[in-house]
């Protein structure tokens, strides 16, 4: 129910997200009312020529389940996930709403998160025989992936070509844009305070002196592990690194009692990568709700290995 709820989700946000910029383009008439606009966020920018680079509650969703959806497509199909038909339709909408929302992060892990997560399912499962035609699958997903830019770019809209430019940044830190400058600086700064007081931090709520982001909360900023290791220091880093291992952990052991599981838990894993990894540049974890990826995986070790433990208790 967690998968189904999560690509329909997925689709609903996605195709708000692509009707908004339509309409914020002209492409369409605005079919939003100004009421359903100002509840969800959404703001449009297009003062680069004619770029988009929008702000909309839902586009924090699409951090893990765009990547999420696309994995799951270059998959085998479970009986946890819906089906293909769905995902599909999940997978095109999510990386269509991604380029048109102009965010190079999770452009980033739209590529990266899916070609990481199927090489680990060819590692897991070689030697398993395989069906001819899932050779075939990454292509195919490549190929739509490669038709929905080409759309994209044929409606008149630069905003794929600059979302792809940020892209390019990350990778060659050529042409940084102004909040990749100011992270950049608040890297910096975050280390160079974290270095006075290197193994117990400074703690909750600290800032640094003559340095913020914001004049009402001196004491937060967008890099998140940075911040960590700035408030509580090697130790605390260390504590947060054995408690990331014991997840590791808890899915080796629940693979290996149910390995027909993978493909799910490969997806949601996935889709807990992806949120990790981008909470890196965006604090999207201090909102409790984008926590959801993250406890998903979670709650699916325990599904697993909670009757396990139960009867090992029994026969003991």
């Amino acid at each position: 129910m967690v998968f189904f709820a999560s690509a329909i989700v997925t689709i609903v946000i996605s195709v708000g997200i692509i009707i908004y910029v339509a309409g914020s383009v002209g492409a369409i008439p605005q079919l939003f009312s100004r009421f359903v606009l100002e509840q969800n966020g959404a703001g449009f920018d297009s003062d680069a020529g004619g770029t988009t680079n929008i702000t909309f509650f839902g586009l924090s969703t699409l951090v893990a389940a765009a990547p999420m959806w696309v994995a799951a497509l270059i998959l085998p199909g479970h009986p946890l996930l819906p089906n293909k038909v769905i995902t599909i339709i999940a997978a095109v909408t999510g990386v269509a709403a991604t380029l048109l929302a102009g965010r190079a992060a999770i452009t980033v892990l739209l590529v990266i998160i899916p070609v990481v997560i199927w090489v680990a399912w060819r590692l897991i499962t070689r030697g398993a025989p395989r069906r001819p035609w899932r050779n075939w699958t990454p292509l195919v997903a490549a190929v739509a992936a490669i038709g929905v830019v080409v759309i994209l770019s044929a409606l008149g809209n630069t905003s794929v070509e600059r979302a792809l430019n940020r892209v390019a940044t990350v990778f060659t830190g050529q042409g940084q844009s102004l909040d990749d400058r100011i992270r950049s600086v608040e890297a910096t700064k975050l280390l160079q305070a974290w270095t006075q007081s290197p193994i117990f931090g400074h703690g909750l709520g600290a800032t640094i002196p003559g340095y913020s982001r914001s004049d009402t909360r001196p004491w937060n900023f967008e890099l998140q592990y940075h911040l960590a290791l700035f408030q509580f220091g090697l130790v605390g880093a260390l504590v947060l690194v054995v408690a990331f291992a014991v997840a590791v952990y808890g899915v080796v052991r629940a693979l290996r009692a149910q390995p027909g599981l993978l493909p799910a838990v490969l997806v949601a894993i996935g889709g807990a990568a992806s949120m990790l990894i981008a909470n890196g540049i965006n604090p999207y974890l201090q909102e409790p709700g984008n926590m959801w990826p993250v406890y998903f995986v979670l709650m699916i070790i325990n599904v697993v290995l909670a009757p396990a433990l139960s009867a090992r208790k029994g026969q003991e």
